[in-house]
Formats: structure tokens, sequence, C-alpha cells
């Protein structure tokens, strides 16, 4: 299969894939679970119960795509990871402005 690739100007350094071989993808995805946790698969599930109350109460996309990579790095993932899922659902909600579910 052939790829057609392309540098995207607006990244320098970085190369767009427009059709990746299945076997490239079967691996990188391979990887990427030996880094992602339990705490992660977490993560997404608290974030999923906010998604749609913090868009009615915040209609402006980016205002709220601020706030989810403000919470992406926030240390939500460390207090999930060290069991303090209290700690990380009082953390969300002072970030996002919403309380998870």
């Amino acid at each position: 299969m052939c790829t057609e690739r392309r540098a995207d100007a607006s990244r320098p350094g970085r190369v767009l894939i427009d059709e990746m071989e299945p076997e490239l993808a079967v691996r990188l995805r391979e990887r990427l679970e030996h880094l992602l946790g339990d705490e992660h698969a977490h993560f997404l599930e608290l974030a999923g119960t906010i998604r749609e109350p913090l868009a009615e109460r915040m209609p402006s996309f980016d205002e709220r795509k601020a706030l989810w990579y403000r919470l992406v790095d926030s240390d939500v993932l460390d207090l999930l990871r060290g069991g303090d899922e209290q700690a990380a659902r009082q953390r969300i909600a002072d970030i996002m402005g919403v309380a998870p579910a």
C-alpha cells in the first residue's frame, strides 16, 4: 500500500500520512496500550460525564478547548493512578466548573 506524505507547513517537522499501513497502525496501538493505564480509562469515563453539561454551561468551543487542555495537563491522572478518586473528582470540578457524575 502506498502512502502519500507531505509536510505540514503549520507544524514544522511533522509529516502527515494520509493512509497508514494497517500493520503500522496495529504496532502503534500496541505501543500506546503499554503506555496507558487504567487511570486513563477512568479519566475518560469521568470526562465523558461532564462533556454535555460543560457545553451547555459554556457554548464557546475555544473556551471549552482551553479548559480541556488545562484538565489534561493537570494532576488528575496522577490522583487516579494513586487511587484518590475523590480528589480527582474535586480537581475536575475545580478546573472545569462542572462536577463529574
